[in-house]
C-alpha cells in the first residue's frame, strides 16, 4: 500500500494482516498466477484490476481504496485472485476475468459475441450474450453479469468478436465441398471438408476471410442474398463480406432440350 500512486518506482509497503487502512490509499498485489493468467488483488471477493501500473517490466494491477464501497461490516478482506484480460469486439474491458460463470462487466459492452473455433475463421456454435447492465447498489455502478465458462485465453487474453463482424455462409446440401481459407490474413495449410451431401452446412464466417471453394470435378456457384447465382472459376478467391447470407452450391446440370 502507499499514500501515493503505485508505480514501477514506488512499490509501496507490505500490508500486515489485521492491519488498518484509510480511505484513498493505493493498493496492489504483485505476483504471477499459473496457466498464463494474471494475478490481481481482490477486495471482499471482487477482483480489482482497473488501474495498470505503467513503466514496469511486469504488469501490476493497482486500485485506489474506497472505504464507502470496499468495506463489508467494517472489514476489508484482501486476497489474491487470478484472471485474464477480456476483449469484446476489439475493445478491452477494464479489469481481469475468469473463464467461469457470474463474471461482472462494466456497462457499455452489451451485445452478442462469439469465440472463434480453434484455428478456423468461423464462430464457435454458442454465442456469449452480454445483457443490459443492472445497477449494483454495493458499488454504486451498473454491471452486466455474463458467463465466460469454457472460453480459452491466448497469451493471457480472452478475445471475442462481435456478432456484427460475421457473415452467414451456407454450403447447400447435395454436395461435399473443399474449402481453402485464410486465418488472420494467411492461408491455412490444409483445406476444410464441408460434408453437405445430406444436409446444408451453415457457418458464421469472420468478415474479410478469403475462400476458395471447390467440388471435385464439378462447378461451384455463389449467391449473395436473393441475387443471381455466380459461377466460380477454378481456384477463384472470394472475400466473405457484407450483411446478406452467402450460399455456395453445386451448379445444376442443364436440362435436356425440348
Amino acid at each position: 500500500y502507499s499514500d501515493k500512486p503505485i508505480t514501477a518506482d514506488n512499490a509501496g509497503t507490505a500490508l500486515a494482516n489485521n492491519g488498518y487502512i484509510v480511505d484513498g490509499l493505493y493498493l496492489s498485489l504483485k505476483g504471477v498466477a499459473k496457466g498464463g493468467a494474471l494475478a490481481a488483488l481482490s477486495i471482499n471477493g471482487e477482483m480489482q484490476g482497473k488501474e495498470v501500473v505503467t513503466g514496469s517490466s511486469e504488469e501490476i494491477y493497482a486500485v485506489t481504496f474506497d472505504a464507502a464501497s470496499m468495506t463489508k461490516d467494517g472489514v476489508v478482506a484482501l486476497d489474491e485472485m487470478s484472471g485474464y484480460k477480456l476483449e469484446l469486439g476489439g475493445k478491452a474491458v477494464p479489469g481481469l476475468f475468469k473463464g467461469a460463470d457470474n463474471q461482472k462487466l462494466p456497462e457499455g459492452f452489451e451485445g452478442k459475441y462469439y469465440a472463434m473455433e480453434d484455428g478456423e475463421p468461423w464462430a464457435a456454435a454458442t454465442p456469449v450474450v452480454v445483457p443490459a447492465a443492472v445497477y449494483d447498489a454495493v458499488t454504486g455502478t451498473f454491471k452486466s453479469t455474463v458467463s465466460l465458462d469454457g472460453l480459452t485465453a491466448v497469451d493471457g487474453v480472452i478475445a471475442l468478436s462481435s456478432a456484427e463482424d460475421f457473415v452467414e455462409v451456407v454450403f447447400a446440401n447435395g454436395a461435399d465441398y473443399s474449402v481453402e481459407y485464410t486465418v488472420n490474413g494467411k492461408w491455412a495449410s490444409t483445406a476444410e471438408d464441408m460434408t453437405a451431401s445430406s444436409a446444408a452446412v451453415t457457418k458464421l464466417v469472420l468478415s474479410g476471410t478469403k475462400f476458395i471453394v471447390a467440388i471435385d470435378g464439378e462447378v461451384v456457384t455463389m449467391t449473395v442474398g436473393n441475387g443471381e447465382a455466380e459461377e466460380l472459376t477454378a481456384e477463384q478467391e472470394v472475400t466473405i463480406s457484407g450483411t446478406e447470407t452467402i450460399t455456395f452450391a453445386q451448379k445444376a446440370a442443364a436440362g435436356p432440350n425440348p
